[in-house]
């Protein structure tokens, strides 16, 4: 045995997480020390690199000898502290890891060059908060951690991407990737740093739907890293790759993945940390392949492990738990679930996880799925529920809210029913964001722009040779929804013929595209809107009997906003509030005495264009809102029930539209992408409701 003297505790320094934590202790296993600093440095580098491998247990020991052999205010106490602290918060022992790191921090060390240890036990602090649900404490506590050091820090990237996960976990998404970039960019002061930007970065690409992104981050930290790193790290990794093929649909890959991760760690032992997030990854795998029974026992060794280790992977076990007895029919054990989820998040910050845990306590209690008509009944508190894109979706009505959550837990088909500018669009987006098919795609057919002699073509796809221009395979707009929904806008616009072909689809999952012999299969939700009375497509035979009642697995009616009178300050407080601007009570009122021909889209844009004329952050009055109602045409009192001519609604909706989009144009030169920056849409938005109201073909002085 050699001895542990100075130049072995050197190359030992030298050689610690440059290679596996295994490799390292057999080397550390041919030294021998001697004197009491030999022992404390041996079992520092013992104690450290079982941490590394996700020993946390067997770690203890030897980080407990190391701190009582080492003298007060010296470097090894202090990092024994915080290696201690650490061991424990990977166990799930918060209280004690937070005791270690406060204890360290007030007893400080004489020597710390470049503040790393007090960065470093600020770091462990906010970890702490973190996984406690404490999110707003944690990024202070990160902030202050990261003040002490600079960008050739060994802490810099780590602090960063802590900040980045949490920005992430309050749906901060534009902060996520600030800090992503920044560490990033950053000189790697650890060569551990670099998977952990990759083990951030992959689940912010999977939320914002960047797929491609998601599999190169992965795939690139996986070749770099894998083979050189301890077993936690290689489990991380993995977790993050099962988590990307759930993301495209590929359960049963990460089924396995994320099983032989369970296979590797123990509860309360080796790899402690990494069994909450890999069992609550399981459940969701599990319940996309809709096997609740299996799900509902990996949902309760999330919980069981959440509950020691992390709140976020707590509540959201919970929850997944609820919604597994709710399918399983023990609607009483689901409510049960859910009450004790609420519970925990009234001490925690997860705000995105109770705004899901809230929509699954809305729709959970209803052993079953109900089919009927969804109508403006009753009326309670404004709802709200908001889209990745960042539209919110506004009710005073509760059982509309309520059947939105119930149709988007099935992948039964939705026929969405509606006046034009009631935001069925929006519902379809809705209910495929809140449903298990979130991950997947979302295509939108505008059944209104296929040309009959393309319509095929545009649907079905199509093969090479088929016409004369094919020179490639097209998939087609159904093919392209593989895995996730597809919304017909405005389906009765297309022919009774493809109405027929569409009924096969929808029936039996299969298709043919143009100039093939064989049949192909998609999994899809269709979602059909209209903005006619069903009754009267039906017996017109605009709409054929048969595909609609296939397509009816739920019908939501939306009602227009002139039914809806207390609905319009509250929505259009929330158009202005959303870009920053306020409105006083009386442009309120002036809203709410309109008839709103056009629906909420044209409350939208009077509502744009007063805050254009506002200017300068200030409040919307009655003096930016008078000129935009008189150009509209739509100047008056709210007409009593009956006085509405609905055979005019669609040319009263078109001619107040296309008057506002003029007046804009003319506001802006003729600039369309001025006009549209100005209405906060795109120019591809505008020039789509230019076409629509017949602008298009009479505005030559346009500039793009």
């Amino acid at each position: 045995m050699n001895p542990f003297d100075r130049t072995a505790q050197a190359r030992v320094s030298a050689l610690f997480r440059t290679c596996p934590p295994d490799q390292f202790l057999s080397e550390l296993d041919s030294y021998a020390p001697t004197t009491a600093g030999e022992h404390v440095a041996y079992e520092k580098f013992r104690g450290w690199a079982l941490y590394d491998a996700g020993d946390y247990l067997s770690s203890r020991p030897h980080l407990l000898r190391a701190l009582r052999w080492s003298q007060a205010r010296s470097r090894d106490r202090s990092l024994a502290h915080g290696l201690l602290a650490e061991t424990l918060l990977r166990v799930g022992r918060l209280t004690r890891a937070e005791d270690y790191t406060r204890r360290a921090l007030a007893e400080g060390c004489e020597r710390d060059p470049g503040n790393f240890l007090q960065a470093g036990h600020l770091l462990a602090l906010a970890r702490i908060q973190e996984h406690s649900g404490h999110l707003t404490h944690a990024v202070d506590t990160f902030s202050r951690a990261r003040a002490l050091v600079d960008e050739q820090s060994a802490h810099w990237v780590c602090i960063t991407a802590s900040l980045a996960q949490i920005y992430h976990r309050r749906s901060e998404h534009g902060e996520a990737e600030r800090e992503i970039q920044w560490g990033k960019r950053a000189e790697m002061g650890g060569r551990q740093q670099p998977w952990g930007i990759a083990c951030v970065e992959c689940p912010l690409a999977i939320t914002l739907g960047d797929l491609d992104r998601a599999r190169h981050v992965i795939g690139e930290a996986i070749e770099s890293y894998f083979e050189s790193s301890g077993e936690r790290v290689r489990l991380l990794l993995l977790e993050m790759r099962a988590s990307v093929l759930h993301a495209s649909g590929q359960f049963r890959e990460s089924e396995e993945i994320l099983r032989e991760i369970l296979a590797s760690a123990t509860l309360g032992g080796k790899n402690s940390d990494a069994v909450s997030s890999a069992s609550r990854a399981l459940t969701e795998t599990l319940m996309a392949q809709g096997r609740y029974p299996e799900a509902l026992e990996t949902a309760r060794l999330a919980a069981r492990a959440g509950r020691m280790d992390d709140r976020a992977d707590w509540v959201t076990a919970l929850r997944l738990q609820g919604e597994c007895l709710n399918m399983l029919g023990e609607s009483a054990k689901a409510q049960r679930a859910f009450r004790e989820a609420m519970a925990v998040h009234a001490c925690a910050e997860f705000d995105e996880e109770r705004a899901r845990l809230e929509r699954s306590m809305g729709s959970g209690f209803r052993g079953g799925v109900p089919t009927g008509v969804a109508r403006t009944s009753h009326r309670q508190a404004l709802q709200k529920l908001a889209l990745r894109s960042g539209r919110i979706f506004l009710s005073l009505d509760s059982a509309l809210v309520d059947a939105i959550r119930a149709a988007a837990r099935t992948d039964l088909p939705i026929v969405v029913e509606g006046e034009t500018g009631t935001g069925k669009e929006l519902v379809a987006q809705l209910i495929h964001e809140l449903s298990p098919r979130s991950s997947g795609p979302l295509a939108i057919v505008d059944c209104t722009t296929l040309p009959e002699t393309l319509a095929d073509v545009e649907l079905f796809g199509s093969a090479r040779g088929a016409y004369t221009g094919a020179f490639r395979d097209r998939a087609g707009l159904i093919a392209q929804a593989d895995g996730g929904s597809i919304v017909l806008d405005e389906l009765p616009e297309l022919s009774t013929r493809l109405q027929a072909k569409l009924l096969r689809v929808v029936q039996e999952g299969v298709y043919r595209r143009v100039g093939e012999d064989r049949s192909r299969r998609v999994r899809a939700r269709f979602i059909a809107t209209t903005n006619r009375s069903v009754q009267n497509l039906l017996a017109s035979g605009a709409l054929k009997p048969d595909l609609y009642y296939r397509l009816c697995g739920h019908r939501i009616e939306l009602a227009p906003l002139r039914s809806r009178h207390n609905e319009i300050g509250p929505l259009a407080s929330e158009i202005a509030r959303a870009s920053g601007c306020g409105m006083t009570s009386g442009a309120v009122r002036l809203l709410e005495g309109q008839p709103w021909p056009g629906n909420v889209r044209q409350l939208e844009m009077i509502v744009r264009l007063a805050m254009a004329a506002a200017r300068g952050g200030s409040k919307i009055d009655t003096v930016h809102v008078l000129p935009h109602l008189r150009g509209s045409g739509i100047h008056g009192e709210l007409p009593a029930r009956g006085e509405v001519r609905l055979t005019s609604l669609r040319a009263e909706r078109l001619a107040a539209e296309r008057n506002a989009l003029e007046r804009l144009l003319q506001q802006h030169d003729g600039v369309v992408a001025e006009a549209a920056r100005a209405l906060g849409i795109s120019r591809q938005s505008f020039y789509k409701a230019m076409r629509r109201t017949g602008l298009m073909g009479e505005s030559p002085g346009l500039m793009h």
